[in-house]
């Protein structure tokens, strides 16, 4: 499940850049991948703390993973604010190319459940 995300967001991340590249400048296409990525992590984080959870581990462990998740995200955006970078339309794109990704998951988990005859 982990490789699709990363797969399915990777791919919607690059397709955004070169949107962005294409129709503004090579400063919004890399803005465009930082925040794919720090999104793209994000999910992978998620992901791997809920199966964790499902597995019966420990609620503290996958409490914990939660809360410095969000610290190091939003150390590391504070970090960029701080050394003059200024998010623009690029990094807002990037940052929404989790949507697509949930939606494409969602359809598959939906079409595959309605299939089973389990949905």
């Amino acid at each position: 499940m982990i490789k699709k995300i990363l797969i399915i967001n990777s791919l919607t991340t690059v397709l955004l850049a070169v949107a962005c590249w294409g129709f503004g400048t090579m400063q919004q296409a890399l803005s465009c991948l930082l925040g794919g990525s720090i999104i793209g992590a994000n999910l992978v984080f998620i992901a791997w703390t809920l199966k964790k959870l499902f597995q019966k581990k420990s609620v503290a462990l996958v409490a914990g993973v939660i809360v410095t998740k969000y610290a190091v995200l939003f150390g590391l955006i504070i970090l960029l604010y701080l050394k003059g970078w200024q998010a623009d339309f690029g990094f807002v794109l990037g940052v929404s190319a989790m949507f697509p990704t949930l939606g494409y998951l969602a359809y598959r988990y939906f079409n595959q459940s309605e299939l089973n005859g389990s949905f």
